[in-house]
């Protein structure tokens, strides 16, 4: 274990870490987090030598650790086409998410989908579900469909529908 600069702010100890280059859990048991970055692996009593007064205890209670870019449960398959898609999570009215919409259509040549997601009826300021004509109004000579925030709801035209 190579001397740190400073002290932790976070230990997890108690832990099980699992290395995704080997498929495998590492010897380690715990370890040692400074700013942004991970300091030290090691045995609990090696790495909780490493604590200052104010470091964060955390016994893992044998769970594990799991190293990742992203938390244990994300889609990033799905994440990675909502990027391609209209996001409706930062329109607040009815009307900015159909802006968004007709600008996507005039960037999309006819017979293509537009998809996108992330829109509520609370978010959208609207008391019942978007429907078709606010849709078809926009185009028919597209495809569009749109998943509501919870996942629960698509929001579609006509030709979808046909």
């Amino acid at each position: 274990m190579m001397p740190l600069h400073s002290k932790p702010h976070l230990i997890l100890y108690n832990s099980r870490i699992f290395d995704p280059a080997s498929g495998r859990a590492l010897a380690a048991s715990a370890l040692a987090v400074g700013g942004n970055r991970i300091l030290a692996l090691g045995s609990d009593a090696d790495i909780l030598s490493l604590a200052g007064p104010e470091t964060e205890r955390i016994d893992a209670g044998r769970r594990w650790l799991l190293p990742a870019l992203t938390d244990a449960h994300t889609h990033l398959s799905g994440y990675a086409t909502r990027k391609l898609q209209i996001d409706f999570t930062g329109c607040a009215t009815i009307d900015e998410a159909l802006a968004a919409i007709r600008t996507a259509v005039e960037a999309t040549p006819p017979g293509r989908w537009i998809t996108g997601g992330g829109w509520s009826k609370a978010g959208l300021g609207l008391s019942d579900f978007p429907d078709k004509r606010m849709l078809d109004e926009i185009s028919t000579h597209h495809f569009l469909a749109f998943q509501s925030r919870d996942w629960h709801s698509v929001w579609v035209n006509s030709p979808v529908l046909d």
